[in-house]
């Protein structure tokens, strides 16, 4: 399986996500508007990573 350079699969706590660098919105708008797309009809969280370490190790990594 490949993927595009700016996304990639990680799993996070045991749960299963992808990253999306925010530079794909400028390099490649019609992927990364898909891919919003698609998290928004099938109800996924969609966070900034920044946002996401803060809430699962908070002050961890100052």
């Amino acid at each position: 399986m490949s993927y595009h350079p700016y996304v990639r699969p990680l799993t996070m706590e045991n749960v299963r996500c992808v990253a999306v660098d925010k530079k794909l919105e400028q390099i490649d708008p019609n992927v990364f508007n898909f891919l919003m797309s698609f998290a928004k009809d099938n109800d996924l969280r969609v966070v900034d990573c920044r946002q996401l370490i803060e809430e699962v190790y908070p002050n961890k990594f100052l």
